[in-house]
């Protein structure tokens, strides 16, 4: 437990081993399709999480270090319930041959993201 500057106790977060690898690794894959402009308004992100074993796992928990990366990387400007305002579709399957993570980001507001290839590189919403 970690203490706040309140005096308040609140669960603190634990980098387990397995989180460290995954994050190293993520970070690459993240940049690779990140839009060049930060998502500042309320979305959708659905999570499917093709898992190696039939382990069970804390839903919240995968959607945590997700949130987190993508905070971290600039793909969104928060984490809070005003951005992701929702998790529709996401999933926990398993795939021993191809574990993997597939996100997807739609607007809740009517916006949808669409990546531009000009020269530019703008991205429009």
């Amino acid at each position: 437990m970690a203490r706040s500057k309140s005096g308040r106790y609140f669960p603190k977060k634990v980098d387990t081993p397995a989180y460290k690898r995954w994050h190293k690794d993520a970070i690459p894959q993240i940049n690779l399709q990140k839009p060049s402009l930060e998502i500042d308004f309320p979305i959708n992100l659905a999570c499917k999480f093709y898992m190696d074993s039939t382990v069970k796992v804390d839903l919240s928990a995968l959607y945590e270090g997700i949130q987190d990366v993508l905070v971290e990387l600039n793909v969104i400007t928060d984490d809070n319930y005003t951005i992701v305002a929702s998790h529709d579709g996401s999933s926990v399957e398993v795939d021993r041959v191809n574990p993997r993570m597939e996100i997807t980001i739609t607007s809740k507001e009517g916006k949808d993201y669409v990546k531009n290839d000009t020269p530019n590189n703008s991205d429009t919403f």
